[in-house]
């Protein structure tokens, strides 16, 4: 992975997005994660 990877990764997993699956993320009615991301160097 380069560093051009890395950082849509990074940004990605930084969104809102990813935020709204992770916290949505539930098995048997139990949220299993709790999103706490912050972008580097934040």
């Amino acid at each position: 992975m380069n560093a051009k990877e890395a950082k849509t990764l990074e940004d990605w997993l930084t969104s809102n997005r990813a935020q709204e699956l992770i916290d949505g993320y539930q098995i048997n009615g139990e949220t299993l994660f709790t999103f706490n991301a912050t972008p580097a160097g934040q």
